[in-house]
């Protein structure tokens, strides 16, 4: 079994051939039907389940519909696939079609791994519909839930094309998708798991039109879990959502980091601007001097207030500061309420709101358009998409911030994803305004 490919989660099924019980002891298990035809049995069994679930399919859908089964089930390749051929040949012997046979007649394979799904549906109904899928009968529940644990076994059996194709050829993703994208663009919903579900139902099942907005509200939205992602104990039990593969846990974070570090780098920017000897009062009054240092104050009063800034001597200092864990959109709305202070009439344009509004509005338009992982960049070119496996530029300077709105297409969507990774992930960022 070891040279089987295994799904992108790394989970492995795990299917064994065994003696089934005695007749009475098997028709004590719960028994589905998927097809009337199956000439198969799975068996079901997990560590919380002593007995198990019989369910009946048929062998030629299964490997149809599955590579994972295509394997398993193919003659001179594994021993399953020897003793379900030897059987079905006996049974050939004994009625018009294999199908005739009875449960405790039909060849078995075994899966005791349905890997990491919700605790909200029994995993023998998961399983069920996912084979209905692969025999292309209608499913009995379409919640974002249960195609989400459908997502995940499909994964782990590589069916996930034949799936993404039953999902979207049915639009069963499409119903609750105008709703989420009313919830999504008005930014009143956070659900998190909701927002995880649909983001691993777009990357798995090829539906980038969640994958952008639902990342953008994980990335800007402060889950909770990120306040301390070093410290999470993900159990083996929780489902797949809350620990999502192929690195798009770990880019959702990346990215949340990178736009608070940039954020942090416009505040410090203006503090040291201000410490330093260089005149920021362009005006030449004798009260210039005065004004940078009224400027100063105001502006380390503020920061303090809307809780950016935090004031700590450097001798010794027990506290460790954590990390901001609030709606990034709030935050940029906060600063954006910056007061124009000014020391006396004549200093009407001088401080930092004249200053800083522009940079804050800037921001706040390429995190709205591109802060988001896309769909179908993620799909195409995940290495060149990908802010965490992207070099980072040694400095970016705020007057290259530049203008991609005259693109359009494909143009316009990789160039302010560029942007924005430049912006973003750089290591040093100067934004002075001037030319």
């Amino acid at each position: 079994m070891n040279n089987v490919e295994w799904s992108s989660s790394g989970a492995k099924p795990d299917t064994t051939k065994n003696r089934l019980p005695s007749t009475s002891v098997v028709a004590s298990w719960p028994s589905i039907t998927v097809t009337e035809h199956g000439d198969l049995i799975v068996l079901l069994q997990t560590l919380k389940n002593t007995g198990g679930t019989l369910l009946r399919v048929r062998k030629d859908r299964l490997r149809h519909g599955s590579p994972y089964f295509d394997n398993l089930l193919a003659p001179g390749k594994f021993q399953e696939g020897n003793l379900v051929a030897a059987v079905h040949a006996h049974l050939q012997e004994l009625h018009e079609h294999v199908s005739d046979a009875p449960n405790e007649a039909l060849p078995w394979i075994t899966i005791s791994d349905t890997g990491p799904l919700s605790r909200t549906y029994p995993p023998e109904e998961v399983l069920t519909d996912f084979f209905r899928i692969l025999h292309g009968l209608d499913l009995r529940t379409t919640t974002t839930t249960y195609l989400a644990d459908i997502a995940v076994i499909a994964d782990m059996f590589q069916s996930l094309p034949v799936v993404a194709r039953y999902v979207n050829s049915r639009g069963l993703l499409q119903g609750p998708d105008a709703k989420a994208r009313n919830k999504l663009t008005s930014g009143s919903w956070f659900n998190e798991e909701r927002l995880r579900q649909r983001l691993l139902l777009g990357v798995l099942l090829d539906h980038p039109q969640w994958v952008g907005p639902c990342s953008k509200q994980l990335i800007t939205g402060g889950p909770a879990q990120y306040s301390r992602a070093e410290e999470r104990d993900l159990s083996e039990d929780d489902a797949l959502w809350w620990n999502l593969p192929d690195s798009l846990e770990n880019e959702l974070l990346y990215r949340r980091e990178c736009i608070l570090d940039t954020i942090n780098s416009v505040q410090s920017y203006f503090l040291k601007l201000y410490t330093t000897k260089q005149r920021q009062c362009k005006l030449g009054y004798d009260s210039s001097p005065q004004c940078d240092s009224f400027q100063l104050g105001e502006m380390i009063r503020f920061f303090t207030r809307i809780g950016t800034l935090r004031l700590s001597g450097i001798l010794y200092d027990t506290a460790t500061p954590e990390s901001y864990t609030g709606d990034i959109e709030h935050l940029l709305e906060q600063l954006r309420q910056c007061p124009s202070y000014q020391i006396d009439r004549n200093h009407a344009h001088c401080g930092l709101r004249v200053r800083f509004l522009p940079i804050l509005i800037n921001l706040q338009t390429l995190i709205s358009s591109n802060a988001a992982i896309c769909g179908y960049c993620w799909k195409e070119d995940r290495p060149g998409h990908a802010w965490s496996s992207a070099g980072r530029i040694k400095e970016w300077k705020y007057k290259d911030f530049g203008d991609v709105s005259k693109l359009k297409g494909e143009r316009a969507c990789k160039a302010g994803h560029r942007k924005a990774r430049k912006v973003f992930t750089a290591e040093e960022r100067d934004w002075t305004l001037d030319t």
